[in-house]
Parts: structure tokens; C-alpha cells; sequence
């Protein structure tokens, strides 16, 4: 779960030190990576500005304990959960709900930082929801099928490139909220053949990241995610 400011941060050194601070008893790993390109809303499909924002690093910090982690950056806040176990053993990934809190607890956290340094709330432009899954190619090593995967690929001949993108639209805005979602062969770390299927959703919103319409845009973008998923998923593929 991410927002994005309306305008980016105007913050040095000393007040991201501040910040750090204000979480590192929850999320003590601090980690800094490149800035992530600014995201904006634009005709299908999703596009993405390539230009940097600020000077700053992104930093991200995280709670091995819990798989949490929480980033700014000049132009955005952010929370997330990651898997450390294999693809294929089971994780313990929260839910949506859990997150949502965790999303308020955080936003909390930020918002008496940037009182306490700027004075006020930043006003938002978007919220952004992400899920990147991944399925093991191989089961008990046999070659899983597509088609035992997703409900729109019928069984057929063997490939080894497969890819599917599309975009759908919440409103008929064309600037409105929209969720995109990739369905594709690929590999993940060491070297394992997965699945993959991510969902990446986009609404535009204004205020501050906690007031209730941006929490209800989330929440928008998280029941199209479902219903993508359960339209095109094969549930026992989970397992």
C-alpha cells in the first residue's frame, strides 16, 4: 500500500533521521535503495514516469519478525509484507485487513512526524495497491500446466515465453481508478520456474492518506484485485 504526495517533501538528512527514528523500534532494519520513479494515473495502460524525485534515497525499513516493512520517499509513503519462506511453503501473509491497521498505525506514526517537523498533514494524489504472487512450475517434479493455473488458458502445446497483460477500469474516467494485472512464466531467486500473476492497482485521491476516501479507494482497488483473481486463478493451484 502506498500514497503519494500531491507535492514532494521538502526534507534533508536531519528530518529522514527523525523519521528513522520515530520507527525503529517496530521496524529496526534499515535498508537504502535507488528512488523509485514517480507513478501517475494516465490512459490505459498504467504508465510510468521514468524520471527521478528528489535527492534523498528511498529508505526502507523492516521487522524480520513480521515480514513488514515501511519506506518513504520524497514523493511517497509506503507499507508493505514480504515472503521470506520458498515459493510453494506455506507463509503466513496476514491479509488485507491486518495490513489495512498496520497501514493506520503507520500513517499515524508518519503523520506526528511530519506535525512535529512541518507542522500539519501532506496532502495525497493516489493511492497505489500492489500484489506480486508467484506458483511453482514444478510439482513433485512434474511440470504443472498453465492450464491448471489459470482459467483462461486452455490445454495445448508446450511454451516456454507466455505473458498476458491488461487493464481494467474502475470508472469511466479514463483517469479514474484502475487495476492492471500480469499473468506470466518467469523465475524467482535461486533459480526456480514459477507462475506469476501480479495486480497492481491505481485510484486517484486527495486529502490526507488517512481520511476515509482514501482508505475507501484501497479498499476499491483491493475487491477488483478478488475479483480478478477469482475469475482467473484456479484456487487449488494455491495449494
Amino acid at each position: 500500500m502506498s500514497a503519494h504526495f500531491e507535492a514532494p517533501l521538502n526534507f534533508g538528512v536531519v528530518e529522514l533521521a527523525g523519521w528513522i527514528a520515530a520507527f525503529a523500534e517496530e521496524y529496526p532494519t534499515l535498508q537504502q535503495l535507488p528512488v523509485a520513479p514517480p507513478v501517475s494515473i494516465a490512459p490505459m495502460p498504467v504508465q510510468f514516469n521514468i524520471m527521478p524525485v528528489g535527492t534523498l534515497p528511498r529508505v526502507v525499513l523492516s521487522s524480520p519478525r513480521t515480514n513488514r516493512i515501511v519506506q518513504l520517499q520524497a514523493d511517497r509513503i509506503a507499507c508493505g509484507w514480504t515472503r521470506s519462506q520458498p515459493i510453494g511453503d506455506p507463509a503466513d501473509y496476514p491479509g488485507y485487513d491486518v495490513m489495512m491497521s498496520t497501514w493506520r498505525a503507520i500513517l499515524d506514526k508518519f503523520h506526528d512526524w511530519y506535525a512535529a517537523t512541518f507542522g500539519g498533514k501532506p496532502n495525497i494524489k493516489l493511492v497505489e495497491l500492489s500484489y506480486n504472487n508467484a506458483i511453482p512450475a514444478l510439482v513433485e517434479g512434474r511440470p504443472r500446466r498453465m492450464s491448471e493455473v489459470f482459467r483462461f488458458v486452455q490445454p495445448g502445446r508446450t511454451v516456454n515465453m507466455f505473458q498476458v497483460i491488461w487493464s481494467e477500469s474502475l470508472t469511466e474516467d479514463e483517469n479514474g481508478a484502475r487495476v492492471a494485472a500480469q499473468f506470466a512464466i518467469g523465475t524467482a531467486l535461486p533459480d526456480q520456474k514459477v507462475f506469476g500473476f501480479n495486480f497492481h492497482g491505481l485510484s486517484p485521491a486527495t486529502g490526507a492518506a488517512d481520511d476515509p476516501a482514501a482508505v475507501g479507494a484501497l479498499d476499491a482497488l483491493h475487491a477488483r484485485i478478488l475479483d480478478i483473481r477469482a475469475a482467473q486463478i484456479i484456487s487449488d493451484a494455491d495449494g
